[in-house]
């Protein structure tokens, strides 16, 4: 068996030109470093006033915040909607997202928030003007959708407030 020697930049030229993806099936990764601590959304989206139906591309920005002129009903998407809207998702994904009511009076103008078919509601979906004083909250919500269905004709999710 010979050997062959090759120059520093042959060496840079073929680590420059190697193919830089991994395409696997059933690999588990441990361990991995994230790099980075922020992670880049679009910008929030403005629902609109009154009662609205949420989009899953308005749900993915991370957050909702309106006025809401007046009490408001604004409807997530179907679960169907939801899961064809968030390529690969599986059962247990989650979105978190906030709402944010930015009501401009002192009358108390409520957003709530409505589930589409096959998404189920745990614990309180309003979410109070901030301007407001003895109310539950302070002007916004977050919240967490966790997918509990996938399947075509299956799909469901959950929606947790959590703060």
């Amino acid at each position: 068996m010979g050997t062959k020697r090759v120059g520093l930049a042959r060496t840079q030229a073929l680590i420059q030109n190697l193919k830089r993806e991994l395409t696997t099936t059933g690999l588990t990764m441990t361990n991995l470093r994230v790099d980075r601590l922020a992670q880049k959304f679009s910008a929030a989206a403005a629902p609109g006033a009154s009662t609205q139906t949420i989009t899953i591309a308005q749900l993915l920005t991370g957050i909702l915040s309106d006025d809401p002129e007046g009490n408001a009903t604004w409807t997530l998407p179907t679960a169907a909607l939801a899961v064809a809207g968030v390529p690969g998702v599986a059962i247990g994904d989650c979105i978190d997202f906030a709402v944010v009511n930015d009501a401009t009076t002192t009358v108390d103008e409520k957003i709530t928030l409505a589930m589409g078919t096959g998404g189920t509601a745990v614990g309180l979906m309003v979410v109070d003007s901030q301007l407001v004083a003895g109310i539950r909250s302070a002007g916004s919500g977050m919240f967490r959708i966790r997918f509990t269905g996938v399947a075509s004709g299956s799909a469901a999710y959950v929606c947790y407030r959590l703060a």
